[in-house]
């Protein structure tokens, strides 16, 4: 399922509403959360998808990301690395998402070899 950031939401408002800041602070716990699973290959891909993905989500999205993040390192490792597929109970959009997101590359890590 190929899904663009403007099939999930529109650009945000700039303005600050109450629950426009109650989802600011989702957003953050969950950036967060992405970014500290204590699997490091996992901190930095779920870092990459939060930095790419959280500032378009909507609460709904916002849910699906958080179950994602309940589920086992090793479980979504082996979902993204195609070693296991999800099982349906735990598709959603956001998974498909998660699962059809790629790390990108930083030019400041070193090629195999030449480090």
């Amino acid at each position: 399922m190929d899904l663009t950031l403007d099939q999930i939401h529109p650009a945000r408002p700039a303005a600050f509403t109450e629950e426009t800041q109650m989802i600011e602070q989702v957003r953050k716990k969950l950036r967060f959360r992405a970014g500290h699973r204590g699997f490091r290959e996992m901190d930095l891909f779920m870092e990459a998808f939060a930095g790419a993905y959280l500032e378009r989500f909507g609460e709904s999205e916002l849910e699906e990301f958080e179950r994602i993040l309940d589920i086992p390192d090793q479980d979504v490792y082996s979902w993204i690395t195609g070693q296991a597929a999800p099982p349906e109970t735990a598709r959603s959009r956001v998974l498909d998402l998660v699962l059809a997101f790629r790390y990108p590359a930083s030019q400041s890590d070193p090629t195999p070899g030449q480090g």
